[in-house]
Formats: C-alpha cells, sequence, structure tokens
C-alpha cells in the first residue's frame, strides 16, 4: 500500500499531540520535547520515534507481536480519517492510495493477473481490460455532441456501456476465446469515429460487433431464441419485459400454454448476448446461460458464406443450433422481421 497520505495525515495528528503533550508510550506520560532535539525526544518517548528524512515523517514502534502492531496503524489510520472501501476487482476492503482509487495491488496466484488493470498493463500481464477502449468510446460520444450528431452520441454512449458493462468483461474472462480473437474484438469495436465520414457510424448501420465461434460478427442482425421458461427464468423474465417495451426491437413470437412456457423471441443479436451476460455476471449461483458465440460450438451449424453473398434472401440462415434446451437461429443482415410481418 502507498504509505504517502497515512504519512501525511500521521505526520500532522502526531506532531499536533506531541505539542498538546498527549503522546503516550507504555502508559507512561511524557513532557513536551523540541521537535529538532532528536535525542531528547527519543529518550522521552521512548518505543516511539520521529525520524526526519527527506522532508518525511516515518513512524516506528516496537510491539510484542504483529497483530498489536497493525491493530495500532490501523487505529491511527481510522483517527485521521482514511477507511477501507472495496475493490473493484476482488471484493477485498483496502486503504485507497489517492481519491479516484478502486482497486487494492493484490496478485491473484490463480489467474495470474493484479486486481489493478494498470498495474497488469505496465507488467504485460493478461488480456487488455476492456475499460480503457470503453472510455475511449465514450470520449468519442462527448465529440459527438460537440459536431450535433445526436444519434452517433447515444450510438457511443450505448456501445461503451456495451463494451464495459456488457460483454466485454465476459469475453476478457473467458478461456474460450483466444488472445487474438480477443484483441481483434476490442480492435474492431473502438474503431466507429466522427472524424472520417467512412468509419462514422450513421455510414455503417451502428455496428456492435460481437464474437461468434471464431469470427467477429456485426451484432445488429436478428436472432430467433427459444427455451422454457423453467430452464431460465431470468431471461425469459427480461426478454418478455423488452417485448412489452415500445422502445425495443424485442418482439414476442410464440408463447406457448401452461405455467412455464416455451416461447420465442426475435430480437437483435448483440442485445441477446449483453443480457445474457449481464445475468450471469449478476447471478453466480444460478444456472449460467449458455452465451451464445463462443459456448459448445459443436452443438451449433454456421454458414460464413452467408453473410457475403449479396443475392442471399432476407430469411437466409446464417447459424443455428441448441444449446441445453436454448434454440436459436441467427439471420442475415438483411433480416427485417418488420417487412416480413408486413407481407
Amino acid at each position: 500500500m502507498n504509505s504517502a497520505p497515512f504519512m501525511q495525515a500521521f505526520r500532522k495528528n502526531y506532531l499536533e499531540a506531541m505539542r498538546e503533550n498527549q503522546i503516550y508510550a507504555n502508559g507512561d506520560f511524557h513532557t513536551y520535547a523540541e521537535l529538532n532535539d532528536q535525542e531528547n525526544l527519543n529518550r522521552l518517548v521512548r518505543l516511539q520515534a520521529v525520524i526526519a528524512k527527506a522532508g518525511e515523517l516515518y513512524f516506528t514502534e516496537e510491539e510484542c507481536s504483529f497483530a498489536s502492531l497493525y491493530a495500532r496503524i490501523l487505529h491511527e489510520l481510522l483517527l485521521c480519517g482514511i477507511m477501507p472501501i472495496t475493490c473493484q476487482t476482488c471484493g477485498s476492503l483496502f486503504f485507497p492510495t489517492g481519491p479516484n482509487s478502486k482497486y487494492c495491488d493484490r496478485y491473484n496466484a490463480a489467474t495470474k493477473l493484479y486486481c489493478n488493470p494498470r498495474h497488469n498493463a505496465k507488467k504485460h500481464l493478461g488480456r487488455k481490460s476492456p475499460r480503457d477502449v470503453a472510455l475511449n468510446i465514450r470520449r468519442k460520444a462527448d465529440t459527438a455532441y460537440e459536431k450535433g450528431l445526436t444519434d452517433c452520441a447515444h450510438y457511443f454512449d450505448s456501445l461503451g456501456n456495451f463494451v464495459l458493462d456488457g460483454l466485454g468483461p465476459t469475453y476478457q474472462a473467458s478461456d474460450l476465446i483466444s488472445d487474438e480473437l480477443y484483441a481483434a474484438w476490442l480492435s474492431i469495436v473502438n474503431q466507429p469515429n466522427c472524424r472520417t465520414k467512412i468509419r462514422r457510424p450513421d455510414r455503417n448501420g451502428f455496428p456492435y460487433p460481437v464474437l461468434w465461434y471464431g469470427f467477429i460478427l456485426n451484432g445488429i442482425q436478428y436472432v430467433q431464441v427459444e427455451f422454457p421458461e423453467a430452464e431460465y427464468p431470468a431471461l425469459f423474465e427480461r426478454l418478455s419485459q423488452l417485448a412489452e417495451s415500445p422502445q425495443s426491437k424485442c418482439t414476442l413470437k410464440h408463447k406457448g400454454p401452461g405455467e412455464h412456457p416455451y416461447s420465442s423471441w426475435l430480437i437483435k443479436l448483440y442485445e441477446l448476448l449483453e443480457i445474457i451476460a449481464q445475468i450471469n455476471s449478476a447471478d453466480q449461483v444460478a444456472k449460467p446461460i449458455p452465451l451464445l458465440g463462443i459456448d459448445r460450438d459443436d452443438c451449433v451449424s454456421t454458414d460464413p458464406t452467408a453473410q457475403g453473398t449479396r443475392s442471399a434472401p432476407d430469411a437466409c440462415v446464417y447459424s443455428t443450433g441448441t444449446i441445453d434446451s436454448l434454440s436459436f437461429t441467427v439471420y442475415t443482415k438483411g433480416y427485417d422481421p418488420e417487412k416480413r410481418e408486413r407481407a
């Protein structure tokens, strides 16, 4: 832990206490001593010492056990108003080293990573965190607002959340994704910008790249997903809520009879994957929902040539499969359920 903030606060409290004759050591009261009189100060304080070095105060104390020393330091930290906070990576308590501290300095031997992403970046450990890419995307949103490109700004806001709180952490932690494919996904998801027309998101259909069994796919295409409510109740509830919202493109295709019906929905692929990742991350106890695109490739049939065929019909199937009672069909980019309903 960085001791500088603690030492600065401790120096102020410790010296003020000495001036007020309130220093105790082993139960004995000690009178005032000049701070620059090192010999007399050491004699009066005995086990406590103030050592001037490089303009900072260092506090040393001999204790009968580490526990008592730790308790003494912890007590002084709390007196100085320095309160422990929770690490956003491991959930353990730690003392912040600055006003924006979010991570402790612990090292996880299982993952071989530090809790602090910056430590991993400096030491070139693990995969790059999606956080930096998400922050860059949010800066693009600010630029779009300044240029009056409201639609692009809203897109960048949504894409930033998609990377930081949606699929980004799941992709980073998954052993089913190669480092190269993950790095390629981060690069592609960060490509849209407002500097040139060719990369403006409104000129490219506002893309949301996702991983699909070794490929990087634009997740704006539709997927039809079917499963019984009893199998994945949290996903069933989220999709049902979206289908009832007038702002959502999610539509209920079929709802079967019974107390726990077998139902199907049409929804954008990136939205479905984001919902699955969020549910799995929030509920570690319930049965995990298969994350389509990376889980169980042996249960999926995909035709990569369908995406590149301009003459493919609207209902052309790109990928289909069933994983643990979760059935799905991914259509090509041209598939539009609203046009098909009117037809």
